[in-house]
């Protein structure tokens, strides 16, 4: 058994951001099992986080893909430096 402390669904996404990467509705489901990811996403926001979004068609069906700007990534880069 391991002892690491569960992480929240806010946690896993907002750690998936951080790498850099995009994630949308379909991702968040098939990689992490989160179905309501548009409200996770509202709790980022609410928490200070700038998450950037666009509305794709792909496969004539819209959804929103949701990223960090690079100055997010950035300025979360230099205040883990400055801790560590």
């Amino acid at each position: 058994m391991s002892n690491a402390p569960i992480k929240t669904q806010v946690e896993i996404v907002k750690e998936h951001l951080m790498t850099g990467a995009t994630i949308s509705k379909w991702e968040s489901y098939e990689r992490y099992q989160i179905t309501c990811l548009a409200q996770r996403i509202h709790d980022l926001r609410d928490k200070g986080l700038v998450i950037q979004s666009e509305m794709v068609k792909q496969n004539k069906k819209w959804f929103a893909l949701y990223w960090l700007d690079e100055q997010t990534l950035l300025e979360s880069e230099l205040s883990n430096s400055e801790v560590n």
